[in-house]
């Protein structure tokens, strides 16, 4: 027999609260780094230090935003989204900031 479409499917799954965190982090990283890297470029290679502060900040930041990622992945009856998301997102963070200190070498 086929359903009808008015028929529910209810799930006891969720999307775990570690994971949004650990996005919302990955993508304030990458943002900052866009920003110091424009206006980097912007002013003609001149970088004050508040942007190596908010680079250390990112560096930080993404390795919380990896863990919290991890970790939610490892939980059980969750929506998977925001856990692949958040370590897609924190990895690609500390991928750029890594490339942004090899540069100069």
């Amino acid at each position: 027999m086929r359903r009808k479409k008015r028929d529910f499917i209810f799930t006891k799954k969720v999307h775990p609260l570690p994971a949004i965190m650990g996005t919302i982090l990955g993508v304030i990283c990458l943002l900052s780094w866009a920003y110091a890297v424009i206006s980097s470029y912007l002013s003609g290679g001149v970088i004050p230090a508040r942007y190596g502060v908010a680079g250390a900040l990112c560096t930080i930041y993404a390795l919380v935003g990896l863990i919290l990622g991890v970790y939610s992945l490892r939980l059980q009856d969750i929506y998977r989204l925001f856990p692949i998301l958040a370590v897609v997102l924190n990895l690609l963070a500390l991928l750029v900031g890594g490339f942004l200190l090899w540069i100069p070498t």
